[in-house]
């Protein structure tokens, strides 16, 4: 009866220290996932204020292009029309060449 007893106690002490590790390991365990779903959280708000400086920059960066085209495509239109006055001009000069070089040539026949 008293080894019976004995055996009980061993094992109830065993099974004692066996729940409280098990107790420690569950401690353990929910401080390492409070740790990581903090960690993961911080990195979601990190990507978040990244993803909106990036934002940001594109459409700044589209605004300014979208001004720079817009320059540009009137600094195009400013030479069209600078190109047809001077081909206007040059047509103009051929044609009172050609009136002088017939003029020249009626006065010396």
């Amino acid at each position: 009866a008293r080894s019976s007893e004995a055996r009980l106690v061993s094992e109830t002490a065993s099974l004692r220290s066996e729940i409280t590790r098990q107790g420690a390991l569950l401690e353990s365990l929910q401080r390492i996932e409070a740790s990581l779903s903090a960690r993961t959280a911080e990195e979601e708000e990190n990507f978040k204020e990244t993803i909106e400086q990036q934002s940001q920059a594109l459409k700044t960066e589209r605004e300014k292009y979208t001004v720079e085209i817009e320059r540009l495509q009137g600094r195009i239109s400013d030479l069209e029309a600078h190109t047809k006055e001077l081909e206007k001009r040059k047509d103009e000069a051929m044609g009172e060449m050609v009136k002088a070089k017939d003029e020249v040539l009626n006065t010396k026949a």
